[in-house]
């Protein structure tokens, strides 16, 4: 038999039809039905195609008919080779003939549910590709932006991923490779970044998170050169504790270079600074050999210091490798090297062979100079004079000759450096080494208050100018209390 068109209608069955039922958005939608007359899962209009759906409200809508589960509606699948440019591709285009300007959108999916019982689909999230330049043939600056509700029903931006490969959360314009920002005026606290470990057994020494710093080496390979490591001190509620150690690559080994502990002490070449009676918090630096050292350098200038703890257990500060102090670590001596120990505040100083500060053993005041000795009436020549003053006694030496002085007037060698005591304990002695006075004078004292001393000649009398005459030469030594 020839094989015709009224033939082959009257022969083989109707395999796809569609039916004589609208439905959908725009009431024009049919079932595709089999050649039995049963509706297929797909229905199809003019403008729209439902899969699993009656009544399609997008130009493609797949349902899973109500039956639940996960529904893994669409799959786009490559039989081809694998390769670095295969697998399925889910194209999203803007293609209305004009070039695509800053901002616009690429291409966005959307993810809805329903806000209320009349099944108003609302979009809670959204992946949105946007242009960030406007595009020419040699820029197709974009971005992929990812966006939430908040509970005020506003989706917004949450996370961008811009040109340059930055990711900026709470930002649209990240300025490094991961940059955290909070716009929240009036709160105390900034972004947190949380690294998070569960665990049913913690433990002590325990790695809770770490952040490694990597880069190349000149063999090609990538290297971890420095680590930040969370350690759990202790694990036992409610006495928790935690420390952060930081370690640096060297010879090819990461180690441990320096740890702070849950007790706020914090460890440069050890791992378990302690704490010494009365202190709250420690800096320990441990060498394993040579000398361990912390270096004090202002603005990298040529002036170094230097505080250095060596295997013989002496501790020194230095400049530029010169030693300032020494402190021996075997009998506890101090030595100043190459300068003055000098208090910063009056009235402070050295006690001497207590424990404990008690003014009566303070060594809080020395002084030397020299001083100009003169006669009753404030004359003389050669005149010489030095003192010593260690606390509140003095030691003055003196040489002069007097002037024209005569009289029955009291004699006195005046112009002292210091004021005596204002009570008979402080008057001190005078000393006469030598002198060709008419009198010979033997000894003599400073007046209570003043700064001036008497003599006194054999007869046991106070030395007149007369006794002791003028031109004469005096030598001695007065020691007094101020």
């Amino acid at each position: 038999m020839a094989l015709t068109g009224s033939t082959i209608a009257s022969t083989y069955l109707k395999l796809l039809r569609a039916n004589s039922d609208t439905m959908g958005a725009d009431a024009t939608a049919s079932y595709i039905q089999d050649s039995a007359d049963t509706d297929s899962a797909l229905s199809i209009s003019t403008t729209r195609v439902g899969i699993g759906t009656a009544s399609p409200d997008y130009g493609l809508e797949v349902a899973d008919g109500g039956a639940g589960g996960v529904l893994r509606a669409v799959s786009i699948k490559s039989t081809a080779a694998s390769s670095t440019s295969g697998g399925g591709v889910l194209l999203f285009a803007s293609d209305d003939g004009a070039v695509m300007a800053d901002t616009h959108r690429l291409g966005s999916i959307e993810f809805y549910g329903a806000e209320d019982t009349s099944n108003t689909l609302t979009v809670g999230a959204s992946i949105t590709a946007v242009t960030e330049a406007t595009w020419s043939d040699s820029d197709n600056a974009s971005a992929l932006t990812f966006l939430t509700c908040a509970g005020d029903n506003n989706s917004a931006e949450k996370m961008r991923i811009n040109k340059d490969g930055n990711v900026g959360i709470g930002t649209d314009s990240p300025s490094s490779e991961l940059e955290v920002y909070k716009d929240d005026d009036g709160v105390a606290i900034g972004p947190v970044l949380s690294v998070t470990r569960h665990s049913d057994s913690p433990a002590a020494a325990d790695i809770i998170g770490s952040i490694d710093f990597k880069g190349r080496g000149n063999d090609s390979a990538l290297h971890t050169y420095a680590r930040i490591n969370s350690v759990i001190q202790y694990a036992n509620n409610p006495n928790e504790g935690g420390e952060l150690h930081f370690a640096v690559l060297t010879n090819d080994t990461i180690t441990p270079s320096m740890m702070i502990n849950t007790d706020g002490n914090v460890g440069i070449g050890t791992a378990s600074p302690t704490t010494e009676v009365g202190a709250s918090t420690v800096l320990e630096v441990s060498a394993a050999s040579g000398t361990a050292a912390i270096g004090l350098n202002y603005n990298t200038g040529s002036s170094r210091w230097e505080i250095e703890s060596d295997a013989g257990d002496d501790l020194t500060i230095s400049r530029n490798g010169t030693s300032r102090l020494l402190i021996d670590g075997s009998t506890a001596d101090i030595s100043v090297q190459g300068g003055d120990l000098i208090f910063g505040t009056a009235g402070k100083g050295i006690c001497l062979g207590v424990t404990s500060n008690t003014d009566s053993n303070t060594l809080d005041d020395y002084e030397e100079g020299t001083w100009t000795p003169e006669d009753t009436d404030g004359g003389g020549s050669a005149q010489y004079g030095m003192y010593t003053k260690i606390g509140n006694l003095v030691t003055c030496y003196f040489h002069f000759t007097t002037g024209a002085i005569s009289g029955g007037s009291t004699f006195y060698i005046t112009n002292l450096p210091f004021t005596c005591g204002a009570t008979d304990a402080f008057r001190g002695a005078v000393s006469i080494a030598y002198t060709n006075a008419t009198n010979m004078p033997l000894a003599g004292s400073v007046g209570n208050g003043s700064t001036a001393a008497y003599l006194m000649i054999g007869t046991g009398d106070i030395a007149t100018d007369d006794e002791i005459g003028s031109s004469k030469a005096v030598t001695g030594s007065i020691i007094y209390r101020v």
